[in-house]
This record gives structure tokens, C-alpha cells and sequence, in this order.
């Protein structure tokens, strides 16, 4: 119970310092005028972490998938699926995921404002999005609406800043060093 709370208080701090908003749609933008912003293609923990979310999947071959926040697409164009979808907030990271696609679509969604693309999916992957100055706590909702009975979640982000409750089952769960902090890794099946 403590632990809920000084968890909960430690994101009221964050998002305060974030002055009580989100980051904005036009911050990123800015950042997105470079290719690559976050140097995903070239650090090899960026690599590490993409290779143990694929291997949390292990051989399950999914029929859609849902990216949320998939940038460029880095991770999204090797999700095992027949449908792969990535949304992003980033028109110009859109632009760049659609120029390197190899069969996945891109959307750009505000996840705080744009209906989620159509459809159910049978996996939803959040890595490095569901953070307190990203999103509001009701889309978290939103997104569970959005997975299937039996589906999954991969829900990928640095410990000491994630916020969210995954009202979900864990079948799956690891920690590993990146970028010099703890990443959380966990798949969650509805």
C-alpha cells in the first residue's frame, strides 16, 4: 500500500515538473527534425532492448499488432503479426516509418486526443510511451478497450518512471540495464 503511494506521489512530481501538462505534440516535432533523435539505430542497448522484447513474444505469430509511440518504426517492422500498425504522435517520425516499411502501416495519433485505428488487436506494444509526461492516465483505458480477450500487452519502460497499473495478468517479466538506468520489461495476457 505504501508502495502504491509513493509511487503515485513520485508521478504527481514528475508530471508537476512537466508543469502539471503533457509534452506537447509541436516539442516533439522538434526533436523529430533530426533522423533518429534518440539514437535508436546505433546503441547497442537500444539493440539489447529490442531483441529481448522480441524474445518476450517468444514464437507466438499474432494476426494485428498495435504499436504505440513506434517513432520510426525501429521496433515495429519486426513485431510477429500479419497486421502491424504504428501510431505515433510525430508526423515526420510517421513520415519516416512509411519510407522504411516493409508491409506495416503508420498513423499519426495523439494518444491523449485521436481515436486508436480501428479494430481490435490480439498485441499491443508501449515501449518508452507510458510515461506521466506522454500521456494522461485515462488513456490507459483506452488502450485495454482495444485488446482482445486472450491478447497481449508488452508494456517496455524505465523503472524508476513508470506510473501506470496494467490491469492485466503478468505471464512474463525481466529487468535489464539500459541507457545506464533499470528497464522494466513485462508481457501482460488479457
Amino acid at each position: 500500500m505504501i508502495h502504491l503511494l509513493l509511487r503515485q506521489v513520485k508521478t504527481l512530481v514528475r508530471w508537476l515538473l512537466w508543469g502539471g501538462k503533457v509534452q506537447s505534440r509541436s516539442s516533439l516535432e522538434r526533436l523529430y527534425r533530426k533522423v533518429d533523435p534518440w539514437g535508436y539505430r546505433q546503441n547497442p542497448d537500444d539493440q539489447l532492448r529490442k531483441d529481448k522484447i522480441l524474445a518476450a513474444l517468444g514464437d507466438r505469430q499474432f494476426k494485428r499488432a498495435l504499436d504505440l509511440g513506434c517513432g520510426e518504426g525501429w521496433i515495429t517492422q519486426d513485431l510477429p503479426a500479419e497486421e502491424i500498425v504504428g501510431v505515433d504522435i510525430s508526423s515526420q517520425a510517421i513520415e519516416r516509418a512509411r519510407q522504411t516499411a516493409r508491409g506495416e502501416s503508420y498513423i499519426t495519433c495523439d494518444l491523449n486526443k485521436d481515436d486508436l485505428p480501428e479494430g481490435l488487436f490480439d498485441l499491443i506494444v508501449a515501449t518508452g510511451v507510458l510515461y506521466s509526461h506522454y500521456i494522461v492516465p485515462r488513456v490507459l483505458q483506452k488502450i485495454m478497450k482495444k485488446l482482445v480477450l486472450g491478447g497481449y500487452f508488452l508494456s517496455c519502460h524505465i523503472k524508476d518512471w513508470e506510473q501506470f497499473q496494467i490491469p492485466l495478468s503478468k505471464i512474463h517479466e525481466e529487468e535489464f540495464t539500459y541507457r545506464g538506468r533499470t528497464e522494466h520489461l513485462v508481457l501482460y495476457r488479457k
